[in-house]
């Protein structure tokens, strides 16, 4: 990415601010109706990229994506309405209420374990909130990752959703950008990296990070009702 397509998502998501909910609501179905209707090359990417079996694709990477849409699609006039709130005495005489506004340009960067939920999910919130989106797959699932840039390419111009391929390079590269939030799935170790490199410019960010679920199993235990429990 360079510095002439940041301007212009930038410049984008100032419109976006002044959007509709219906405006939103139509960016939101377009991402739904992809995904109903591109199913087949979702269970295709991911079983070139780590044999995902079909049943456990259904469950853990589209149905989270399609229930997120709906759900923002069914929520986002309340979440874009104003909020009354009382008024401090020392304002007597005026009104309050609590306004919601969009941030402006998003940084998406998504995991490899769940390479399309944890992509697309974050990315459809961003939407709803009114947000320009820069999306950052997985490295290490290339099928999946050319998917999602198929996704946005057939639904948004560059300066809406903008899909950027690469590795630790990549994601060094688009640290330098002055986003106004970063949603981080990975690692504690380079989740660390992540929140180092926004707080040195006070940028927002959301980690969701990987942690771990260590198990003993001593010479006490039933092993098949062990082996189902840890399973």
């Amino acid at each position: 990415m360079n510095s002439e397509q940041f301007s212009a998502l930038k410049d984008k998501a100032q419109t976006f601010r002044n959007d509709s909910v219906s405006l939103r609501k139509e960016r939101l179905k377009k991402v739904l109706n992809w995904i109903v209707t591109h199913e087949s090359d979702i269970y295709a990417a991911l079983k070139q990229d780590f044999n995902k079996p079909h049943f456990e694709t259904l469950i853990s990477e589209i149905n989270p994506c399609t229930t997120e849409a709906k759900y923002a699609i069914k929520k986002l006039s309340c979440w874009m309405s104003d909020h009354k709130v009382k008024t401090p005495l020392a304002l007597f005489g005026h009104r309050s209420s609590i306004r919601y506004e969009n941030k402006g340009v998003v940084l998406v960067i998504g995991p490899w374990n769940y390479p399309f939920q944890l992509a697309v999910v974050p990315l459809i919130s961003a939407l709803a909130a009114g947000n320009s989106v820069v999306v950052k797959p997985s490295e290490f699932t290339p099928h999946t990752s050319r998917l999602i840039k198929k996704m946005a390419e057939d639904c948004f111009s560059a300066n809406e959703v903008l899909i950027e391929e690469g590795g630790k390079e990549k994601t060094e590269e688009l640290l330098k950008f002055n986003f106004d939030h970063v949603f981080f799935t990975g690692s504690t170790a380079v989740g660390k990296i992540i929140a180092n490199a926004c707080a040195s410019r006070l940028i927002p960010v959301t980690l969701e990070l990987g942690g771990k679920s260590p198990t003993i199993v001593d010479e006490t235990a039933d092993l098949d009702e062990a082996a189902f429990k840890i399973f």
